[in-house]
């Protein structure tokens, strides 16, 4: 036995001591070693029986943790030695999987083994990282989903602020008022453009027809009496004039009237029976607390002290 060995024995046999049973100890170290003599003396078929016996199965019949780590490392040699490499890595793996910082000693085993072994580790890290990975992707996910649903949350309780703070009503139209002049259909029915269109129009053709009208009305006579207000009057003047304020006056009105139909027709055509609209709702004032107070009666021979809550 190598001196590099005989310090690991040694160190295993003290252990061993510490940790486990004296029976215990006693068997599993026994078992161990009768197994490990087939692996130094090269028998590696028999050492794979003998070690397959303690650890081979999904429940190891070692009892204890540091023995069952040995064995499996042993066992996983042998397996190579024997040309049954995935073997080999299953036992490595669990290895790893008891104990992930575990390393094989360089001087006592070969190459091969060693190659092996660091295979199964970097497999065994990968794979960790994979599952980190994964971990931190759906805790990402997690995390993302929990900020959305708060985002939902928060624009549902707006919204339900929002109806608290307001409420919708329905407004009625009337036919009549369709009827009426200077837009006034058109701005019941929510078209706001033409209702300010139509009181422009029809505003500018009234005040065009009204102010021809007083034009016309304060001209002087042209029946061809002396007007001895105006001696150098030209009655031709007079009877020109009288015709352009006429023609205006007629013209006017004829427009206007042509856009008072056409304000009713649409407006009438494109009746609007109802909106929907809203407005604040009227909350009532929440109410205030009570001021304490006292009071301090005084009558003939008493004195009476009241404090109110």
């Amino acid at each position: 036995m190598s001196a590099p060995r005989s310090a690991a024995l040694a160190f295993l046999v003290a252990l061993f001591a510490a940790s486990a049973p004296t029976s215990a100890r006693a068997d599993d170290l026994s078992d161990f070693e009768r197994a490990r003599a087939s692996y130094d003396a090269q028998r590696y078929a028999e050492a794979v029986q003998k070690l397959e016996l303690l650890v081979g199965g999904e429940t190891p019949r070692l009892t204890t943790r540091a023995i069952i780590l040995e064995a499996r490392k042993y066992l996983g040699a042998s397996y190579l030695f024997v040309a049954r490499r995935a073997d080999a890595e299953r036992q490595f793996t669990r290895l790893l999987g008891d104990d992930p910082q575990y390393q094989i000693d360089p001087t006592t085993f070969p190459a091969e083994v060693r190659e092996v072994f660091a295979t199964v580790r970097a497999r065994l890290e990968g794979e960790a990282s994979e599952r980190a990975a994964a971990h931190a992707r759906e805790e990402a996910a997690r995390r993302a989903e929990e900020a959305a649903r708060l985002l939902r949350d928060a624009d549902r309780l707006e919204h339900l602020r929002v109806l608290a703070a307001t409420e919708t009503f329905v407004e009625e139209h009337d036919r009549w008022i369709a009827a009426l002049p200077f837009g006034i259909g058109q701005f019941q029915n929510g078209h706001t453009g033409l209702g300010i269109a139509f009181a422009v129009a029809e505003g500018a053709l009234t005040a065009t027809a009204i102010t021809m009208a007083s034009l016309h009305y304060a001209l002087p006579s042209s029946t061809g009496y002396i007007d001895f207000e105006h001696p150098t009057l030209d009655m031709a003047e007079v009877r020109r004039l009288e015709a352009a304020y006429s023609v205006t006056n007629y013209l006017a009105m004829g427009v206007l009237a042509a856009v008072l139909v056409v304000g009713l027709v649409d407006a009438e055509l494109r009746f609007v029976p109802s909106v929907t609209r809203t407005r604040p709702r009227a909350v009532a004032p929440a109410a205030q607390p009570e001021t304490p107070s006292a009071t301090l009666s005084v009558g003939p021979g008493s004195a009476i002290f009241r404090l109110r809550f």
